[in-house]
């Protein structure tokens, strides 16, 4: 069952939508339970204790009235995230870890990735097309890495995985994909893992983009370029107040943040800290064109998760959301070399991918985008959970059996004649 049921659960949740998956995800935790025999694994809770945090202080103000539907659109988002990532963690930590997993998730990031190809090639608007897998572009330098094999099938997947990757990065024309592609082979590479590498990488990292970034084509709204929106990434993350319409729709997500900021402002200091609660929408200060639908004067979330739940859930919110991201950072691994190693790498290329992508496509928080990454997270840290008890109590054991070989090495106590004392 372990070798087939991650695979399967990454597959669905890559294929479908999450309205699918959902009740699939449910089962299978029942179905876990059920084995347990109706007790689960303490550890499995505790990873997700920031997230109940965030639902509470997200109810503290939530409005019950009018606007209960959106109430319920927001907690139902935040069960998602609980879910997916408790079902990773029960994974991991109730299933041993197969040996092969690196070949099953190689299999699972090929079909992923060529079914996102086949359907950006058919889509007749590929210019606007999203067909990528997140979890696809995290695998693949894992993959590329550690799926390392002396036949020539072996070498041909590996080359096959990269080649459909990269082709459905630059179909998508997604930012986001390099990011994590990035983001993935500086863990594969133990930048995550060291912190002189981490600060270096970083330092490189922030010279090319105030550098060469600046140089890239400049975007042009009438004319959109994959180069130019590279190009137009930091203004797109910064604040803009939305007085030039042009400069507003061209640097959309940072006028979406910074209206979430004056909303979050406005609000009492309870609500500063707390939010506003579930429901509460991100006043836009007036009437803007949204999509194909009618003009808008607020949202109910945007693009950058950090500031939705600044506004429902506060300064508490954020706080939690961002311990709960960084949890395999706080995991030990035991060795360099074994599996454990490759587990915490994952964990935390997964973790890393949630905290940006958070900005960017509002990370767990999207509506299905991420819940793949989010389970690898959940079942990478369950894992490394279950080995570090594995090593504790073999520790333990070792310990206890040293101790009793010393007590019968020692014999029988000495009487005070120089003897041993008979024993009755």
């Amino acid at each position: 069952m372990n070798r087939l049921l991650l695979p399967g659960l990454l597959l669905i949740i890559g294929l479908f939508p999450s309205a699918y998956y959902f009740p699939v995800l449910i089962a299978v935790a029942v179905g876990l339970f059920l084995l347990r025999g109706g007790k689960l694994p303490v550890p499995a809770f505790r990873p997700l204790a920031p997230l109940a945090l965030l639902a509470l202080s997200g109810f503290l103000f939530a409005d019950w009235g009018p606007a209960s539907y959106d109430v319920l659109k927001d907690v139902w988002y935040v069960s998602k995230v609980m879910l997916v990532a408790f079902v990773g963690l029960l994974l991991g930590l109730l299933l041993a870890v197969d040996r092969n997993w690196l070949r099953q998730f190689t299999r699972v990031a090929l079909v992923l990735s060529a079914v996102n190809v086949f359907l950006a090639v058919l889509d007749r608007n590929i210019e606007t097309a999203r067909h990528l897998s997140y979890v696809a572009v995290l695998l693949t330098p894992f993959i590329w890495r550690y799926y390392q094999g002396r036949g020539i099938l072996e070498q041909v997947v590996r080359m096959s995985l990269l080649v459909l990757v990269l082709v459905m990065i630059v179909l998508s024309g997604s930012r986001t994909g390099v990011l994590i592609l990035l983001v993935s082979y500086l863990a594969v590479n133990h930048v995550l893992h060291t912190q002189s590498r981490f600060l270096v990488t970083t330092l490189a990292l922030g010279i090319f983009m105030f550098l060469v970034v600046p140089l890239l084509p400049q975007y042009d709204f009438a004319n959109i370029t994959f180069l130019g929106k590279i190009q137009n990434a930091l203004n797109e993350i910064t604040f803009e107040t939305g007085d030039d319409r042009l400069r507003m729709y061209a640097n959309w997500r940072g006028f979406e943040a910074y209206r979430a900021y004056q909303t979050w402002i406005s609000g009492s200091l309870p609500e500063q800290i707390f939010g506003m609660g579930f429901g509460t929408a991100i006043d836009l200060g007036h009437s803007v064109a949204y999509g194909d639908s009618e003009d808008v004067r607020s949202l109910p979330f945007i693009h950058n998760a950090y500031f939705t739940l600044l506004v429902k859930t506060g300064i508490v919110g954020v706080v939690a959301i961002i311990v709960f991201m960084i949890y395999p950072f706080r995991l030990p691994y035991l060795t360099h070399t074994g599996h454990d190693y490759v587990l915490s790498q994952l964990a935390r290329a997964s973790a890393v991918t949630l905290l940006i992508t958070t900005v960017l496509i509002s990370g767990p928080l999207n509506r299905e985008s991420l819940d793949g990454v989010l389970l690898v997270w959940g079942w990478s840290s369950g894992a490394l959970i279950r080995m570090m008890l594995a090593a504790r109590y073999a520790s333990r054991r070792a310990a206890m059996v040293t101790a009793e070989a010393q007590e019968r090495a020692a014999g029988p106590i000495a009487d005070g004649s120089g003897r041993g004392a008979r024993p009755r």
